[in-house]
């Protein structure tokens, strides 16, 4: 069983989303962090064309992958929130093909050749990690469709969920609501979209009464509704706890949303004490 410290540690909490970890496994991981060392905002902490010669686990703060074009204009390909451990695979190659950059003040450990290969000898976290790279590329399917196939404020709605369910794990979020650093900016080279799009965006889900923004810090007024209007579905993160767990105030046996197809009704089934999730819609 964890220790209070490990279990407070968003590394674990991720991994032990994926498999569980033995007291070995995580007694490694907690060796791991101890190490970490606070790094400013706005800080490239690996250049495209870099010779990678380790990894890191992002324990505080905020990140990003990203390609950048000669023009200036660049494209953020991930973000990394903490729990998060770079892909081991991308520093076995022999250049970096993006950057990296910390889009708050981070918290990061890094992670030697050593020490990775005294990762390896954990059964357990190799197939954890196996399946966060697995969840990653998922992801990025879905940021793909995001920029292809959803409307602005779709998009942005369903980056809000994903972000809401990837904090929700990693023990980063207090009831509805997590920090989000992110300027309109870095959202617009999310979504491809422009910051003025992204901007009218915002205001329309405010409109609709689905999220607020509180000093950097967003607050989702309506899960169901805004879970509704981006199509999102958790799945693709791949985690062992039903991601679709959503924690509220008071028991509900039926909610509706002005997003439920017309005569339809959102069938809800509780799970545990504070729980509900999704089963099916159910037509009236």
């Amino acid at each position: 069983m964890p220790n209070s410290l490990q279990s407070q540690n968003p590394a674990i909490r991720k991994l032990e989303g994926f498999t569980r970890l033995s007291d070995i496994e995580r007694t490694f991981l907690q060796e791991v962090s101890g190490s970490a060392k606070p790094i400013e905002i706005r800080t490239t902490l690996v250049a495209e064309g870099d010779d990678p010669s380790g990894a890191f686990v992002l324990l505080d703060g905020l990140a990003c992958h990203f390609k950048q074009r000669k023009s200036g204009r660049r494209q953020i390909l991930a973000l990394l929130i903490p729990g998060d451990i770079c892909d081991l695979e991308r520093f076995r190659q022999n250049k970096m093909r993006h950057s990296i950059e910390t889009l708050s003040p981070c918290r990061i450990a890094w992670i030697t050749p050593e020490t990775i290969g005294r990762l390896q000898q954990h059964p357990n976290l190799v197939r954890a990690l196996h399946t966060s790279t697995l969840a990653n590329e998922a992801t990025l399917q879905e940021w793909l469709i995001n920029v292809g196939a959803r409307t602005a404020v779709e998009r942005l709605a369903h980056l809000l969920c994903e972000l809401y369910v990837r904090y929700r794990i990693a023990g980063r979020t207090q009831g509805r609501s997590y920090e989000l650093p992110l300027r309109q900016t870095d959202l617009a080279e999310i979504t491809g979209l422009s910051c003025v799009h992204v901007n009218r965006s915002l205001q329309e889900l405010r409109h609709k009464r689905l999220i607020e923004l509180r000093n950097r810090r967003l607050v989702i007024s309506d899960w169901f509704g805004l879970q509704a209007l981006a199509e999102f579905e958790a799945s693709y993160l791949l985690v062992e706890e039903d991601a679709n767990l959503i924690a509220i105030d008071e028991p509900l046996t039926e909610i509706r949303t002005e997003y439920s197809a017309p005569n339809h009704r959102l069938a809800i089934e509780g799970v545990s004490l504070g729980t509900v999730k999704i089963r099916r819609s159910e037509r009236l």
